[in-house]
């Protein structure tokens, strides 16, 4: 309040001022006035001028400060609004405020009260939000029924709401500790059992995950500690019969060395470097013991190999594809035993009578491999632009064996597919060569055939027809002038000649002649038909017509019966424009009407 008296007075002079400064501007302005010679009316009228600028001013800011006052006082209304929705919701005591305030400390009192009532429904809002979301991943974890709800968005809970919500939290993350701490000793015993059998769970699977991932990760139930103890007793039992495996082995090994006579020595340091029942130590004895079993077993198989190397010739003779082939498991067995050489040598049995058995089949299917093969040579080579160079008769010698082939082939096909007809209908089952149906392969191969040349014809018409396209344009395009005369109107009088020179001849010209005793020389071309050759007439001279129109200023949407008289020269300079003809040649046939004299 002590400030007052000095802002009063500071308004005063600030009054003052701008009375003194409107003033000065004024006498400044009846100065120039004076000057330009203005007179009484005109000062008279130029000074209201100035007052209604002046007043207009000071109306415009009256009216932006009358704007400014209702803008505050509707903020202070709807501060007040939210002010009292607050205490609603918070359950606050809505403290009243001073009528002797001004609408402006009003108005900043309101805000400051809602502002500090809105940061405390946040506070709030934000810790119920906070805590249900952490009550559902607990009970998400625990697989509890929940016990909060998710609050809507215009919810704002009491204190006594959230200190209860923050009971029921701590409840559950109690429980969730001591199962946590459960399953970690539970992980630990995991853990050390599948390093003893030097093994690792499979990934994403449940064993993994209780070995490797994080404990609070799981699903931190009954179930869950059940499923990871019943987990621990499978591994220790596989982990006890791990250790009979390993004694049962180190006992062959003991017998095995005995019956070869091996040196103690190299048994004693073959026990020491692997000892135990780990995996590693159990794999060791494991081939050690198969080496001894091969020493054994070298005699038999080298018989089981010849054997071997016996189907693989086999199976080339019968056209055996992999599929085939991989039918006999046998074949890869390392067991070397006497009935895997008794199965060996009855598979090879086998082979042999099939083979026998359809020895024309076989010669049939090669006849025309070699015939289909060689026609698809000739083909490929019928397609070579260069073979036109060879010497010594080529050319005739493979269009000899193409109709040779082409003779053969469909008879040697029709008579294998009579042949494996008869043997699917009597064996039951389909004739394979490289595990593919041959009778499906033959009709593939000849489709495969017929759609390439049906493709290649349907090429080669395409690109006949666009060449054949191109030539009829440029038939048209390079037309001959026909030399003809044409015949003089009745109604025309004579024109005056006079010579000019000819750029391409040397001759004189008439500058201004009838259209009948205009002569032309053509060039030598190829004539074309009759039609395409007056279409282009029509179209040089219409053309021409147009540039000539537009050369001498007339109008080009004339018709050609309205242009009364044109100079040859005119005619000839526009039909050189227009591309019909060139420097070196006469326009082609021009319209009578063009040439007359008036």
């Amino acid at each position: 309040m002590s400030n007052q008296p000095k802002a009063s007075a500071a308004r005063a002079d600030l009054r003052s001022a701008l009375g003194k400064c409107l003033e000065s501007s004024l006498n400044r302005l009846d100065s120039i006035w004076h000057e330009i010679g203005f007179l009484e009316e005109e000062k008279c009228q130029r000074t209201k001028t100035v007052f209604e600028h002046i007043h207009a001013l000071l109306d415009d800011l009256a009216t932006e400060e009358e704007e400014g006052r209702k803008k505050l006082k509707e903020s202070a209304d709807q501060h007040a609004v939210e002010y009292a929705k607050l205490c609603k919701e918070l359950s606050v005591a809505d403290e009243p405020i001073s009528n002797e305030l001004s609408l402006l400390a009003r108005e900043g009192e309101l805000r400051q009260r809602a502002t500090v009532l809105q940061k405390e429904r946040h506070r709030r809002v934000s810790k119920a939000r906070a805590l249900v979301s952490h009550e559902e991943n607990l009970c998400t974890s625990l697989r509890q029924t929940r016990q909060l709800q998710d609050i809507s968005r215009d919810y704002v809970p009491s204190k006594e709401q959230l200190q209860k919500w923050q009971t029921v939290v701590d409840n559950l993350s109690a429980e969730k500790d001591q199962r946590v701490s459960q399953l970690a000793g539970l992980q630990q015993r995991l853990q050390h059992l599948w390093s003893e059998l030097e093994r690792s769970p499979a990934e994403d699977s449940f064993d993994n995950a209780m070995t490797s991932c994080n404990v609070e990760d799981l699903t931190l139930t009954d179930e869950t500690s059940q499923r990871g103890e019943a987990l621990c007793q499978e591994l220790e039992k596989e982990l006890s019969q791990m250790e009979e495996t390993a004694a049962g082995l180190r006992g062959q090994l003991v017998t095995l060395w005995k019956r070869l006579v091996v040196p103690s020595d190299e048994q004693d340091a073959f026990l020491q470097a692997h000892g135990g029942h780990k995996t590693s130590a159990i794999s060791a004895m494991e081939i050690e013991l198969q080496r001894l079993e091969e020493l054994k077993r070298q005699h038999m198989g080298k018989f089981i190999q010849a054997v071997r190397e016996e189907l693989v010739t086999l199976w080339d003779s019968a056209l055996y594809g992999p599929k085939q082939r991989q039918e006999f498991h046998q074949a890869n067995d390392t067991d070397f035993s006497e009935e895997l050489l008794a199965a060996h040598e009855g598979e090879a049995d086998r082979l042999r009578q099939f083979v026998q058995n359809n020895l024309a089949v076989f010669q049939m299917v090669e006849k025309r491999e070699h015939l289909w093969t060689r026609m698809q040579e000739l083909n490929a080579s019928a397609k070579n632009p260069n073979r036109y160079n060879n010497r010594g008769g080529q050319l005739l010698k493979e269009e000899k064996m193409r109709k040779t082939i082409a003779k053969e082939l469909p008879k040697v096909e029709k008579e294998l597919s009579s042949l494996l007809t008869d043997w699917e209908a009597r064996e039951q089952t389909h004739f394979l060569v490289n595990d593919e149906r041959y009778l499906d392969m033959m009709t593939w191969q000849k489709e495969s055939v017929e759609n390439k040349k049906e493709a290649d014809k349907l090429k080669r018409q395409m690109s006949k027809k666009a060449t054949l396209q191109e030539n009829s344009h440029v038939s048209q395009v390079s037309i001959t002038p026909v030399k003809r005369r044409l015949a003089p109107s009745s109604s025309s009088s004579m024109a005056k000649k006079s010579t000019t020179p000819n750029v391409a001849g040397g001759r004189s010209r008439p500058g201004s002649v009838r259209a009948g005793s205009v002569k032309s020389q053509p060039k030598v071309f190829t004539q074309p038909s009759a039609a395409p050759r007056q279409a282009l007439r029509e179209t040089n001279t219409m053309e021409a017509s147009v540039a000539v129109a537009s050369s001498t200023n007339l109008d080009p949407n004339y018709s050609l019966a309205s242009i009364s008289t044109i100079s040859y020269n005119d005619f000839e300079k526009a039909a050189m424009s227009s591309g019909r003809c060139s420097s070196m040649e006469r326009p082609p046939t021009i319209p009578q009407k063009l040439f007359n004299d008036s």
